[in-house]
């Protein structure tokens, strides 16, 4: 069985969902994640471990996630074993929205594939990008996540559906995004009387998204799960 790394942002949302959500995917492989350290999914007690946790909450663009992700190649490669396929799937906070900032991105992101291809030259890299924020893609497949019902003299599906039409800006002095995605999502979610927490709540909602419909209707992650469908045996 062939053996398909991923790597994916500290948030408790991908440590509790995303492993079922690539293999709603591809079934026929084995996913082992090299990054983050595999964390119980309950906040760690340890104190020597929750620095670590927080360590290893990077941002793609941002030098920690791919600087780690090196880091675990390399100790991959020292332990003689090998990463024939790595899957990066990671928040974008808006950077893929601005043509500056999408071209700085780009950079850093091609940067990483040439010191992982100095580590295992065949290595085969897709990325899975969530633009702006994972909880964008509960709103493309809301009938998987929610049931209907009536709020703000609408519905809550045309109040999510009122969220993918949101303008997403890149704010250079935060370094994300204007107005936090995730953040509205709750707010309508709470104007609707349904609670929600990453933590308690975005794995659930993650396990429960269909990935081909997400390919569907986002242009950002499209590719990514397009090349882990088509992935040869």
């Amino acid at each position: 069985m062939k053996v398909v790394h991923y790597a994916h942002g500290g948030g408790y949302t991908e440590l509790g969902g995303m492993k079922e959500f690539l293999t709603k995917i591809r079934k026929d492989v084995k996913y082992e994640r090299i990054f983050p350290a595999k964390f119980p999914f309950k906040k760690p007690i340890n104190p020597q471990r929750a620095q670590r946790r927080a360590r290893e909450s990077g941002v793609s663009g941002k030098r920690n996630l791919f600087k780690r992700l090196l880091e675990r190649l390399e100790a991959k490669r020292t332990d003689g074993e090998k990463v024939d396929i790595l899957i990066v799937i990671d928040d974008t906070d808006c950077r893929l929205s601005d043509k500056e900032e999408r071209k700085n991105f780009l950079t850093s992101v091609n940067g990483f594939i040439t010191k992982a291809k100095s580590i295992f030259k065949e290595i085969k890299i897709i990325f899975i990008w969530a633009e702006p924020e994972i909880e964008r893609w509960f709103c493309l497949d809301k009938a998987s996540c929610f049931r209907d019902k009536p709020c703000n003299g609408t519905s809550l599906f045309r109040e999510l559906d009122k969220l993918l039409s949101i303008p997403l800006v890149w704010d250079k002095e935060k370094k994300s995004c204007k107005e936090k995605f995730s953040e509205k999502f709750k707010e309508v979610l709470t104007e609707c009387e349904i609670s929600y927490s990453k933590r308690a709540d975005g794995a659930e909602y993650l396990r429960k998204i269909d990935p081909f419909k997400i390919e569907k209707r986002d242009k950002f992650a499209s590719q990514g799960i397009r090349k882990l469908k088509m992935l040869k045996e």
